[in-house]
């Protein structure tokens, strides 16, 4: 694999990893006191964030820089909502990644645009 199709796929790969990975905490809804339907909400309101990642990765599979940038806003919206600044190890874990990615995808537009345009051969 070359190292322009590897920057290509570093950001969409670590994106998934990384939303697969928060939706282990979510599993923490199915409790021996709770009843199926109780679970499943809890679940469905667990991954909100990892809907809201999701959707932000369909669009930034597509357009990378607007996809950095709502992954920016994902990762301020972290760094508010769950205030992730007062513990560094949370702040590494769930907000970290989030920016790295949308870091990743504009260099990934970066070098993309760096690379020089292929002429077009016509038949």
């Amino acid at each position: 694999m070359s190292i322009r199709r590897f920057w290509h796929w570093l950001p969409r790969v670590l994106a998934v990893g990384f939303i697969l990975f928060l939706a282990l905490f979510a599993l923490d809804v199915f409790t021996e006191d709770t009843t199926l339907g109780e679970a499943l909400v809890g679940l469905f309101i667990h991954l909100t964030p990892n809907w809201l990642l999701l959707i932000v990765l369909i669009v930034a599979w597509r357009w990378r820089v607007a996809g950095a940038a709502l992954f920016g806003i994902l990762g301020i919206g972290s760094l508010l909502f769950f205030n992730t600044l007062r513990e560094p190890v949370t702040f590494l874990i769930i907000t970290l990644p989030v920016f790295a990615i949308g870091a990743l995808l504009l260099l990934d537009a970066w070098l993309d645009h760096q690379q020089p345009q292929q002429p077009q051969r016509t038949a």
